[in-house]
């Protein structure tokens, strides 16, 4: 991994890990119901998908996204969720374990997977496989310590299918597991965590550490390792008095506006106090639909309802912005906009009761305005854009992004222009020649008129070549606005 180093600092490498589970966060009996405060590590940032004590809601859209997986074009519209908040230094101790329905014939019946990925980046693919590997299990939470970690007992509902833990699994996770294969737990320094099944968050903080420490030997002092927790943040009663010491720590009775102190910015947070976001992915473009957040907005359950919505009048928007293009056509069309598109949608619209129909189409029509107005890049958009690029990316990226553009567009306008001067000159070019050979040989038959004595054709004849002159300077001057105006 490469730094990026000026004369005033390096920049520290990003490291990305991916936690996907159904999550909580256990009131201790035995303590008054306090929950435990857990220390993150100085090297480690953690995102949140959902506010602490609410539900969060996934798909693999999200994990994707997040590992930077080649999206597959024709998917269509895509919803991805986007981080709500970046923790630093505390937060509660959370539970992390399996979507599970009820056991069916000796069999986990699972709802969706759940472990601890890694987010593989571009230096450490393999480029001889087709479809890259962007991600890789290094600790699976669906398997049960009690039955070695078998897969084998993994029973995913019918829409799902089966799981593959020999492609699944990083080579890291396999010798985890072949390890010792008569211990449940992992090896020193990690020995008090098991090698599969449910976890705390601090257990799968100090995985994702070791896992970072001996993957990324090279630059590990000087990286910063970002975990994405995609699991629900809701109270639950815990059913033990109290927690393994190994993963105790200070108590306090819950309280969000304690942690508030240990939220800060980043690029990835697209929600405000003030507005929330539904983010979908569509042929390489990232939609953001804003909305005011409103009193009146149910839990998050609702949310799933509004991103169908959403999703639905996408679809409907770009295919009246498209037509009917396809192929290369179509890739030209859409490479007329920004890669992150913004449409803030007015609270009035969002919080509508009218049916779900008109209430689509009002918002398709919106964004497809909004659409419209990106496509004119070279002007109006750029001051558009400008200040979202800056809140999404920061103003180092935001400046090259624009810096690039600018060149490319500059490039393409001179590019224009030398060819337009080059056929302009080669048009006057072929006119003067024109010109010159009609006037040679209107003056040798001029001449010979004259040697003949036909003094009334002569004069008939000039008065003709007047008229002919006139109205060939009337057409060539048509012309040249015309090329002008082109230019």
């Amino acid at each position: 991994m490469e730094f990026a180093e000026t004369s005033h600092h390096i920049t520290p490498s990003i490291h990305t890990y991916y936690i996907q589970a159904h999550g909580a966060i256990p009131l201790l009996s035995g303590h008054n119901n306090n929950i435990v405060v857990i220390t993150i590590p100085d090297n480690i940032e953690l995102f949140t998908y959902a506010s602490l004590g609410k539900v969060a809601h996934s798909s693999c859209n999200t994990l994707n996204y997040v590992c930077k997986k080649q999206y597959d074009e024709h998917r269509g519209v895509q919803p991805i969720n986007t981080p709500v908040y970046k923790y630093i230094k505390k937060f509660p101790q959370i539970i992390l374990g399996p979507d599970v329905l009820k056991p069916e014939q000796g069999k986990t019946q699972i709802i969706s997977y759940t472990g601890i990925m890694h987010c593989i980046p571009k230096s450490k693919r393999d480029p001889t496989k087709k479809g890259q590997k962007t991600k890789e299990v290094i600790h699976n939470i669906d398997t049960n310590p009690l039955t070695d970690c078998s897969d084998g007992l993994i029973h995913p509902t019918t829409f799902r299918r089966v799981y593959k833990a020999n492609t699944n699994y990083s080579e890291y996770y396999k010798t985890v597991l072949t390890t010792n294969q008569a211990s449940k737990k992992r090896e020193p320094p990690l020995n008090l965590i098991n090698k599969c099944g449910m976890l705390f968050l601090s257990e799968a903080i100090e995985i994702v550490n070791q896992h970072c420490r001996e993957t990324y030997k090279e630059d590990y002092s000087k990286s910063i390792i970002q975990i994405h927790v995609m699991a629900c943040l809701v109270l639950q009663q815990y059913y033990h008095p109290t927690l393994p010491r190994s993963v105790m720590g200070p108590l306090i009775p819950f309280s969000s506006t304690y942690f508030e102190g240990y939220e800060i910015s980043d690029p990835y947070i697209k929600d405000t106090p003030t507005s929330g976001t539904y983010s979908f992915m569509f042929r390489h473009k990232i939609i953001t639909i804003s909305f005011p957040k409103s009193e009146s907005d149910k839990s998050q359950f609702s949310d799933i309802s509004n991103i169908k919505l959403y999703t639905n009048s996408i679809i409907t928007a770009f295919e009246d912005y498209t037509g009917k293009l396809s192929g290369v056509s179509l890739k030209k069309k859409l490479n007329l906009l920004p890669e992150n598109i913004i449409v803030d949608i007015p609270e009035d619209l969002h919080l509508s009761t009218e049916p779900i129909l008109q209430k689509k189409e009002k918002i398709a029509n919106f964004i497809l305005n909004r659409v419209n107005e990106y496509e004119d890049w070279g002007n109006e958009v750029s001051e558009l854009w400008e200040p979202a690029q800056h809140q999404l990316y920061g103003d180092e990226q935001s400046r090259k992004k624009a810096e690039k553009l600018t060149a490319k567009h500059e490039k393409e306008a001179e590019q224009s222009r030398k060819k337009a001067e080059k056929m302009s000159a080669k048009r006057e070019s072929e006119l003067e020649d024109t010109r010159q050979s009609k006037k040679s040989r209107k003056a040798q038959e001029d001449s010979k008129l004259s040697l003949k004595g036909g003094k009334k054709r002569l004069i008939k004849r000039r008065e003709t070549r007047q008229k002919t002159r006139r109205r060939q300077r009337r057409k060539r001057t048509k012309r040249l606005n015309k090329m002008q105006r082109k230019r």
